[in-house]
């Protein structure tokens, strides 16, 4: 784990951090692999490993099959099956549930019989939870899935057992090449019984030709998320990756997009149909867009899992690394900025633009995007967009591809333009981000080029492609596609970090893209004096920051969101730690008010809807649980907002 001093470093976003981010080694987000235990080791300690638990035990001898069950125990199954068929109590269908699953497990079984065993162990343990449930009522008026004895363990011991036994189904059949939706297996067991197992889309995120490997989300763990957004029921939650085209550059998804999906195997039918011929189908749905299913007169919920799929995608993707990357080499994105979907673009769907600081990357927004994923209304009218870019390069130049980039995606994913909710987009920017959101929200005017030069630029001689590249920087109106912005630790007024010795240091370090800067040489090179014969040399992100940067002048002087915005600030109390070690190492007086990085009267701005502070350092304002309800709180408002009310074009 990082140190606390590595923490507060990387929190001043200077240099130092960087190094010390390097030597320490450690990401903040993590998926790795593990043994898919899955609920096998509750089971285990609740009913045994190598033997049936006692309550099933004494069901046996009830049965007089206690002694069949041990010499003979395909025997002692089919007996116990007849009768449950004739007369299905609790205590035979639990029973059975839990004969198949030690079955399932014997020494050298083959596949199929295992496939076969897991099979009726989740049909037993399903039938067993509808016939020992009552009615009870939900808010909608539709009865639920609730036990009868509510003080018997059974009821969850049978959906572990469900749960457990269509996990290892998933696992066998992987074995056996049934991997994607239309894939099937077919067998014959011993005494004739047939068996099809088939896997079915029930309206998973992607289109089916676009599934790829399906993963199950116990087969990972996740660390560097406080939460896990998971809910108890019914199936199997999985991990589903996006299948790619290896000979198509991706410039829409992250490099893996994984989605959420959860497997249930619906057991409908009776109990003879249960042990004899079967088609069986495993579905695949969206837990998102699914939350239950009504079986007998019983809404079943469904198991989930959304954070695994979210930290799988993330973590693979090779974002976190740009943090640092990004920052010492411009060059490192290709393509300057780039928006990126988290999820399959859903039509109707409200953006959320999320757009990292300074020696960030969009890993950042982790915490954010698996808590507001938590909503189900958030989760079912938004979708997570987030623009990952050179942290080197002044914030106007950000800001100008963050717009390029906005109508990029539309133009791929709506190129007609009958996507309304596109224009109801909301931009959360946390540190630098937020300066960038900003710009994307506001009309320039003149003010951003006469804060760099007391000539018009129709006046300066240009060759045409480079006099292009300075319009679209300098000139721009508020982004069509941008109906509200939340500003969260934005330093509006600059930061005096900028201008000490340790902002030096980082700008000595920070190298901004090869074009960039060729473009500055070249405005020098055909307009000398223009701009100021140091202006080549003062393309960073850092030199941009300062107090006395042109461009924060140029803010202040009028260029303001023209939509709805929002601020949450980062306020620690002046004698804490942080502020104290911050104060020394950077030659402050002891009355800083603020973050650590950003004071307070730079992270507010004039004219915001609302305004919430929280008791967080500047590169956790976005994660404090505060700032979370407050995202919330916005995102719920933005949805009561009719949707005709679009932003406020300027003249």
């Amino acid at each position: 784990m990082l140190s606390r001093v590595t923490k507060l470093l990387m929190g001043l976003h200077l240099p130092v951090a960087m190094l010390m981010l390097v030597s320490a080694g450690c990401m903040s987000l993590r998926v790795e692999t593990r043994r898919d235990a899955g609920v096998l080791d509750s089971l285990n300690a609740s009913l045994g490993i190598d033997s049936l638990s006692e309550r099933t035990m004494s069901t046996l001898r009830d049965e007089g099959l206690e002694a069949v069950w041990q010499n003979q125990p395909e025997s002692a199954v089919d007996t116990l099956f007849k009768t449950a068929v004739v007369t299905p109590t609790a205590d035979r269908l639990f029973a059975l549930a839990e004969m198949h699953h030690q079955r399932a497990r014997a020494r050298r079984i083959k596949p199929d019989d295992a496939l076969r065993h897991h099979y009726l162990c989740a049909g037993f343990a399903h039938h067993y939870l509808l016939n020992s449930s009552k009615a009870q009522q939900t808010a909608d008026k539709r009865p639920t899935l609730a036990p009868a004895d509510a003080f018997d363990p059974r009821f969850r011991l049978a959906c572990d057992l469900y749960n457990h036994a269509l996990s290892r189904c998933l696992v066998l059949l992987r074995g056996m090449k049934v991997t994607r939706p239309g894939d099937n297996v077919h067998m014959t067991s011993q005494n004739g019984d047939e068996l099809d197992l088939r896997l079915e889309d029930h309206g998973l995120a992607l289109p089916t030709y676009e599934i790829g490997t399906i993963h199950l989300a116990s087969e990972f763990s996740v660390s560097g998320l406080s939460t896990q957004v998971v809910g108890y029921g019914l199936g199997v939650p999985l991990v589903v990756e996006r299948r790619r085209d290896p000979k198509q550059v991706e410039k829409l998804y992250l490099k893996t997009l994984t989605i959420p999906a959860t497997a249930y195997l619906n057991f409908n039918d009776d109990l003879v149909t249960l042990g004899h011929c079967q088609s069986v189908v495993i579905e695949l749905h969206d837990p998102r867009r699914t939350h239950g299913f009504l079986v007998r007169d019983h809404v079943v919920p469904l198991e989930k899992n959304l954070t695994t799929p979210l930290a799988y995608g993330l973590a693979d993707s090779g974002l976190e690394r740009l943090s640092l990357i990004s920052f010492l080499r411009g060059d490192s994105l290709a393509d300057g900025g780039q928006l990126l979907l988290l999820e399959p673009y859903s039509s109707g769907k409200i953006p959320i633009v999320l757009v990292h600081g300074l020696l960030s990357s969009p890993v950042t927004w982790t915490p954010v995007v698996n808590d507001l994923m938590a909503d189900p209304e958030i989760s079912a009218k938004y979708q997570f967009w987030v623009f990952v870019y050179p942290t080197s390069q002044p914030f106007v130049v950000t800001a100008s591809q963050l717009r390029m980039e906005l109508d990029r995606v539309r133009h791929r994913v709506d190129p007609g333009k009958t996507d309304r909710a596109l224009e109801r987009s909301v931009l959360i920017g946390h540190s630098m981000g937020g300066l960038v959101s900003r710009l994307a929200a506001s009309s320039s005017g003149d003010e951003i080029w006469s804060a760099l030069s007391d000539r018009k630029l129709a006046d300066i001689p240009l060759d045409s492609d480079t006099r292009q590249a300075v319009s679209q920087v300098c000139y721009f109106q508020p982004h069509p596609q941008v109906a509200r912005v939340i500003f969260a630790a934005t330093p509006h007024h600059g930061s005096n970090l900028a201008n000490t010795s340790l902002g030096r240091l980082g700008r000595a370090l920070a190298s901004p893209p090869t074009k960039l800067m060729e473009r500055g040489r070249a405005i020098l090179k055909q307009a000398p004096g223009a701009l100021g014969n140091d202006f080549a040399s003062r393309l960073t992100s850092v030199d941009s920051l300062s107090p006395d940067s042109p461009f924060i002048r140029a803010m202040s002087n009028g260029v303001k969101p023209v939509v709805p915005f929002h601020t949450i600030a980062g306020i620690l109390p002046p004698n804490s730690r942080t502020i104290r070690v911050e104060n020394l190492l950077l030659g402050r007086d002891n009355d800083f008010h603020g973050d650590g990085v950003v004071p307070y009267t730079s992270a507010r701005l004039d004219g915001t809807e609302s305004e919430v502070t929280v008791l967080a350092d500047h590169m956790t304002v976005h994660h404090h649980p505060r700032a979370l309800a407050e995202f919330r709180r916005i995102l719920h408002m933005h949805l009561n907002q009719p949707s005709e009310i679009l932003p406020v074009s300027a003249p």
